[in-house]
């Protein structure tokens, strides 16, 4: 896939101009994710993605209009600046539509900075399969596990770019690496399932699959001989991975 999205933002910036429009701003975005599932040892499910979404604003004036579409051909451009502009023309005037004036525009920024991308390659399936494997091998080396309902390695990397008719043309590139494992404990009516999942933006950050499904492993048996208590008034202390969303809030 790969398209250069500053070029592309460029042609629907032109195919804007071209149709009609005063002025325009564009966003467009591509991804790419590739997953595999292991069950009993073997290989479940194995997945690769790969899109890419552009979106199109463009301004009549004081009115304004935005279509988006998934294909990146020069037909399709055409035709949706096109619509675009129409659908603008029929659009009710807004005082508060318009771009950035151009001296408010960003014009030095440091994408590097926020390490927002791993550089290194993409893992192959078979290494994500391996990563898999091992997680649900240490899943089920743990005391009181049954069986393991799942375990999955995956990887995902996205683009953004945007850009407007007045100069501002800028994108970055984010990856993902993750690894999960699902666990249950127990037998019949006394089975306990919980799991544990860890995500990256840098594979050498990632802890080691064993560990994941170890972790897995230890949360469903600690799940053992789960009881509704009483009701009541009780000191709470939330599970790191549900406390992390609290403080994101904040």
């Amino acid at each position: 896939m790969a398209q250069d999205l500053d070029a592309l933002a460029g042609q629907l910036l032109q195919a804007a101009a071209a149709a009609g429009a005063d002025a325009a701003d564009v966003v467009v975005g591509e991804g790419s994710g590739l997953s595999m599932e292991i069950r009993h040892g073997k290989l479940e499910q194995a997945e690769r993605a790969e899109g890419i979404d552009l979106g199109l604003r463009v301004f009549l004036g004081q009115r304004q209009a935005s279509v988006s579409v998934s294909d990146a051909s020069p037909a399709t451009i055409t035709e949706m600046a096109e619509r675009a502009v129409f659908m603008a023309r029929e659009a009710p005037e807004d005082p508060y539509a318009g771009l950035a004036a151009p001296e408010q525009l960003a014009t030095d920024w440091d994408i590097a900075a926020l390490d927002l991308e791993d550089a290194s390659p993409e893992p192959s399936p078979e290494a994500l399969a391996e990563r898999a494997a091992q997680a649900e091998a240490a899943a089920l080396s743990v005391e009181g596990v049954a069986q393991v309902d799942s375990a999955g390695a995956g990887y995902g990397k996205t683009r953004m770019h945007m850009a407007t008719s007045n100069g501002f043309s800028a994108g970055y590139a984010r990856t993902s690496h993750s690894t999960s494992c699902v666990a249950i404990s127990g037998e019949g009516l006394s089975m306990e399932r919980d799991y544990c999942g860890e995500g990256r933006i840098h594979a050498e950050d990632m802890p080691d699959a064993p560990s994941i499904g170890t972790l897995a492993g230890e949360r469903a048996v600690a799940r053992a001989g789960a009881s509704k208590p009483p009701t009541g008034a009780y000191p709470v202390v939330f599970d790191e991975r549900v406390s992390s969303s609290l403080v994101g809030h904040v």
